[in-house]
């Protein structure tokens, strides 16, 4: 099964949003070691006059807990 993620980051760099972005990610999926898949995409706009708002996307592999 896919999952598909949409969450919010705000940064006034490229770098600063990347790391928010990972921040989150690990935050969400409760795995301090866990990256962000390769295919991940990030869409910037202005917030404000010196910070940005970034929408991440992310599609990921959920495993089947057949429990």
């Amino acid at each position: 099964m896919r999952a598909s993620v949409e969450f919010e980051v705000f940064g006034s760099t490229l770098d600063e949003i990347k790391e928010q972005a990972l921040r989150s990610w690990k935050e969400f999926m409760e795995n301090d070691e866990i990256e962000l898949p390769h295919d991940t995409e990030i869409h910037i706009e202005p917030s404000t006059a010196d910070d940005y708002k970034a929408t991440v996307y992310v599609r990921t592999k959920v495993e089947n807990d057949q429990s």
